[in-house]
């Protein structure tokens, strides 16, 4: 993974913590592998029990210009809820 941004991180509770986050990958990297290593650290380092994350190949959104414009990426946002 080369950088994460566009991360959020709230409580409706005050207790438990949810995020949603753009993970730039390599190409190459399997998607569901790095989306679950990134949820399990951010449950395990950061106690963050709900997240959201869009992983991006190529030339991420924030690599090019000031507001992300004119920059082609595949993204699939992967959602997964853990009780």
């Amino acid at each position: 993974m080369r950088e994460v941004h566009h991360m959020h991180v709230w409580s409706l509770d005050g207790t438990s913590n949810m995020a949603t986050l753009h993970a730039c990958l390599d190409e190459g990297v399997d998607a569901h592998q790095a989306v679950s290593a990134v949820k399990k650290r951010l449950a395990s380092e950061h106690g963050i029990s709900h997240a959201t994350v869009e992983p991006e190949f190529g030339q991420c959104a924030d690599d090019g210009d000031e507001h992300g414009h004119g920059h082609e990426h595949e993204a699939a946002a992967y959602h997964d809820h853990h009780h």
